[in-house]
């Protein structure tokens, strides 16, 4: 982020909620809230969701920008389109098109006197344009208001949105185009754990697998497999070399031929070191990296994760002073290429 003209950090908000603030450094002039950390959706550009709160009369108000990595905005889109700003409680979910661009799920609840709820799929290309106009894929009276939903993208390009109604986890798939593929119920919702990252993704994840279907994770247990729109139906469990790894995070590797999976950073306190284990495309164990961990005591373990070049890099605390806030990172360039 260090060639940026703009910066983002974490922060709590007043909701106690964790939040992500872009602001100017030169000013340090906080210029909007992110409810999602930014997607890098091509090689130079990044995306991300804006949520702007406006007191009277109370609404939320969801933003979509796309940004070039020398912050010029390549594209700008209102996410929740409510005329008259009446949608009320309104909840949104990004994820990554590992091919180039996203996916954005937007519920919205409307006022009186309807009080129903929809949910709109909105996929965007690397560049932050439309491929699609907004696709309503469920809707509902209030009473039914789904508990949560989560998206993901196949290899086929496909888009997952998956919702709980009425108890049961209900699926559709979406094209790239926009056009409905299937429709199924799923098996029986699993329940979540709420915590403050669950708008991050990390509450309820899918990620893509070589089969073309998705792993779904959630609370930190790998739990289902969810077919393509081909095969469209109940979910299946997760395989066994996912679901004996819970608390860790699936990435696709060199040049998409492996499985690498990365683990949390959350655990207090900090394990001595980390394991980062490699699968090939059937899912069976091709090795692992032992990772040292330095953490001052009483510190949860450094986050993991992988750059787009196959670097794994690591965050650490190497070197601080313990009565100040700050971190450095460790880097292990082109390891999984």
């Amino acid at each position: 982020m260090g060639v940026l003209a703009f910066g983002i950090e974490a922060g709590m908000s007043e909701a106690g909620d964790w939040a992500w603030y872009l602001y100017d450094p030169s000013t340090q002039r906080e210029l909007g809230t992110i409810y999602a950390p930014p997607i890098l959706a091509g090689t130079d550009t990044f995306q991300s969701l804006w949520g702007l709160f406006f007191p009277r009369p109370p609404y939320f108000r969801v933003d979509f920008y796309a940004w070039t990595d020398d912050a010029r905005q390549l594209a700008h889109h209102r996410i929740d389109q409510a005329p008259d700003d009446s949608d009320r409680s309104p909840d949104w979910r990004h994820a990554l098109d590992i091919n180039g661009g996203s996916l954005v799920l937007y519920l919205g609840q409307s006022a009186q006197p309807e009080h129903k709820w929809r949910i709109e799929a909105w996929r965007f290309d690397a560049s932050g344009q439309r491929r699609h106009e907004p696709v309503v894929v469920a809707v509902g009276a209030a009473a039914d208001r789904p508990a949560w939903m989560v998206g993901g993208l196949n290899l086929l390009r496909e888009s997952v949105i998956l919702y709980e109604f009425r108890g049961r986890a209900q699926g559709v798939w979406v094209a790239s185009n926009g056009s409905v593929l299937a429709r199924a119920d799923l098996g029986t919702a699993p329940r979540p754990i709420p915590h403050y990252m669950e708008r991050f993704g990390e509450g309820l994840t899918l990620a893509p697998l070589y089969d073309l279907s998705l792993a779904l994770r959630v609370s930190g247990e790998w739990i289902w497999t969810i077919p393509n729109s081909k095969n469209a139906g109940p979910a299946r469990p997760a395989p066994d070399w996912l679901a004996s790894r819970p608390n860790t995070k699936l990435e696709l590797a060199r040049g998409y031929s492996a499985y690498v999976l990365l683990p949390f950073g959350n655990l207090i306190p900090a394990p001595e070191s980390q394991d980062v284990a490699f699968f090939d495309q059937s899912g069976d164990f091709c090795g692992s990296l032992e990772v040292p961990v330095n953490r001052p005591p009483g510190y949860p373990g450094p986050d993991i994760d992988l750059g787009r070049d196959g670097t794994l890099f690591q965050q650490t605390r190497s070197g601080c002073d313990p009565d100040y806030d700050c971190c450095g990172w460790n880097f292990w360039p082109r390891l999984a290429e």
